[in-house]
């Protein structure tokens, strides 16, 4: 029983653990971050892709908790051969549905560079002063800009950087040749780092929630690094603890010892790493590297876990093995010590029937002993 509430509360734990560190898909961020959309609405984009990219717009007006001057403010600007302001920087609710519904006639190139230089206006004009508001671009398009220079597209995407503004850049699914130039344009106005400022998603407009989300993990979660390392500490502490003090209890053979204590030098490499992970995960801000760590953690501690459980199997049946059943005799028990032959080389049997381990030559005298006494009575 008490091995059984052991495993309990290890399990507890590490279950415990993956909730904390869970990323949640429908996070909301509670930020009053200046937040500026911007659209392609080139000619390559269809009218069911436009409905989708609205879904988006709206998700992003429910999920940046969008409530006045304690909330955030978002802008809508839609561009292709030039960029439109549908509505500007503001935090009521109701006047950002009806910009996201308007359908703005901007021609049919993709003018990025409109989008961005249009951002910078609506900053300047219309954002939030003070070090507590971070600025966002989030621009979403399906291809390079194909009407400006890249120093032009360069320098702009500089002087918002220069003005702490973060740009996101959202790629959705197109043909590799334009992929290439579309990353190529990406790589001249996203903020760094650039894995963590750029998306792609295959799955078309469809897939642009999961985009949203990173977004708010990267923004606006504050993960929580000490709730995650915490219960997985003391997980690892106890599954060290069980295997270090569970060996010395076992009946162990000597020639299969040393296997076991291998199960035990894995689980501690494990931990270790486990140890080595906790480390960097506390010492890190970022919330995408946060989560992925956290995930590196439960990873090795199951595969831990795992290692203590087949180790602990082992053990118990070797110890099954070497414990002598109930009820032997001294002679019976002597045999069982010595792996089948007594002291004296004598055999024993164990009949099954009885469970009573008898010495041959007992067992041969009682026999002949009931043999004579049956002729006798013939």
């Amino acid at each position: 029983m008490k091995f059984l509430f052991l495993f309990g509360l290890i399990f507890a734990l590490f279950f415990a653990g993956f909730t904390f560190c869970e990323e949640s898909s429908e996070t909301e961020c509670d930020n009053p971050v200046d937040l500026i959309l911007i659209l392609d609405h080139s000619e390559s984009i269809l009218e069911d892709e436009w409905d989708q990219v609205k879904d988006f717009a709206n998700s992003v007006v429910d999920r940046f908790n969008v409530r006045g001057d304690s909330g955030a403010y978002i802008a809508i600007i839609q561009f292709a051969t030039r960029a439109e302001l549908s509505m500007c920087l503001t935090g009521s609710t109701c006047a950002l549905r009806k910009g996201i519904e308007t359908s703005a006639d901007v021609g049919g190139t993709t003018n990025i560079y409109s989008g961005l230089e249009l951002s910078q206006t609506e900053f300047n004009e219309h954002g939030r002063t003070g070090d507590e508001h971070q600025k966002l671009v989030v621009l979403i398009t399906d291809g390079a800009d194909n009407t400006n220079t890249d120093e032009k597209l360069k320098g702009i995407a500089d002087d918002l950087k220069d003005d702490d503004v973060k740009i996101y850049c959202i790629g959705v699914k197109t043909t590799d040749t334009n992929k290439d130039r579309m990353f190529g344009t990406f790589e001249l106005i996203a903020s760094d780092p650039f894995d963590e400022h750029v998306e792609y998603v295959e799955e078309g407009y469809s897939g642009l929630g999961g985009v949203l989300s990173d977004i708010i993990n990267n923004e606006c979660v504050e993960f929580s690094a000490s709730s995650c390392p915490g219960a997985l500490i003391v997980l690892s502490l106890l599954l060290l603890l069980l295997i270090s003090n569970m060996v010395p209890l076992f009946k162990i053979r000597p020639e299969t010892r040393r296997y076991t204590y291998y199960a035990h030098y894995v689980t501690c490499f494990f931990l270790t790493l486990v140890f080595i992970l906790v480390c960097a995960l506390t010492a890190s801000n970022n919330s995408k590297t946060q989560y992925k760590l956290c995930v590196a953690i439960i990873v090795f501690t199951v595969l831990g876990i795992v290692t203590s459980i087949v180790s602990i199997a082992i053990l118990w049946k070797q110890h099954r093995d070497m414990t002598p059943p109930k009820g032997l005799s001294k002679a019976g028990l002597a045999t069982f010590e010595h792996g089948g032959q007594t002291p004296s080389g004598m055999k024993a049997f164990r009949t099954e029937e009885t469970k009573v381990d008898v010495p041959y030559d007992d067992l041969k005298e009682h026999l002949d002993g009931r043999l004579m006494h049956e002729e006798e009575e013939n």
